[in-house]
């Protein structure tokens, strides 16, 4: 599955360094404007315990794009 959006995307970092918990990759988000870091976190966790991978890439579109692979 592939999700593209054309938002401002992410530090070139976060395409190297995805997989890391609990990371803010939006640096104006906090815990007092909404932000805790867990969403990549949980996405993460769910595709690995289906035995997937996941991958964030620069989107086409200019934002990001987030490449899942699910076995059949």
């Amino acid at each position: 599955m592939i999700v593209d959006d054309a938002g401002p995307g992410l530090p070139e970092s976060a395409y190297k360094n995805s997989a890391q918990h609990f990371q803010r990759f939006d640096k104006s988000r906090d815990r007092q404007s909404g932000g805790s870091g867990l969403g990549m976190s949980i996405a993460f966790a769910i595709v690995k315990q289906h035995h997937g991978s996941m991958n964030l890439e620069k989107s086409p579109l200019g934002g990001l794009r987030t490449v899942i692979h699910l076995p059949f």
